[in-house]
């Protein structure tokens, strides 16, 4: 009888054991709790940027896609329009040498006349006009020349064949380099006109 109390105390004492652990493994599960449901708060967060972030990249890729074709449409656009300014009939001037500047008349930088060597090179027949200077404006957002503001920031409707004028070197250097040219040297300018 005296085994059988003493297994009775044991299993009760188990028992307390028992329950003990358990309360202090509930008290601590209680106590953890908050933290728990705070990041699994935070990881539902976390899941939802994500999610908002990938859809926001697709959008982004499919935007600087949508982009990239536009500038390839834009691009061939600029190479054909440059193909056409630079169809201009573009004559040769043949190497040798020629009679440059004046005894008679002019400035003082062109006395005295005098020979001057050149090698050949090629010219534009005509000079660019309002309308084609304006399609390279168009295309490369360069400034219009200075009386074009006046009217709307182009020429006037009637003078589209006419040479544009009122641009400085450096606009002009700008749009040969546009239409893949180069501007005349001042000797090359004077050989040509001179014939």
């Amino acid at each position: 009888m005296e085994l059988d109390w003493m297994v009775l105390a044991l299993i009760v004492a188990f028992g307390v054991f028992c329950v003990q652990i358990y309360l202090v493994y509930r008290k601590q599960i209680m106590l953890l709790q908050p933290t728990v449901d705070q990041l699994e708060t935070t990881r539902t967060n976390i899941e939802t940027q994500t999610v908002e972030s990938d859809r926001a990249t697709e959008e982004v890729y499919q935007k600087v896609s949508e982009m990239e074709k536009e500038l390839a449409l834009m691009d061939a656009k600029r190479t054909q329009l440059q193909e056409k300014l630079s169809e201009n009939q573009m004559l040769p001037i043949p190497a040798g040498d020629f009679k440059m500047g004046d005894d008679e008349q002019g400035v003082a930088e062109e006395y005295p006349m005098h020979a001057v060597l050149l090698n050949a090179f090629w010219i534009d027949k005509y000079p660019v006009t309002n309308a084609e200077y304006k399609m390279f404006i168009d295309v490369t957002g360069h400034r219009p020349p200075p009386h074009w503001s006046g009217i709307g920031g182009t020429y006037q409707i009637d003078q589209a064949d006419h040479p544009v004028v009122n641009v400085s070197w450096h606009d002009a250097n700008t749009y040969a380099k546009w239409v893949n040219k180069r501007l005349p040297t001042e000797a090359e300018w004077e050989k040509a006109a001179r014939g």
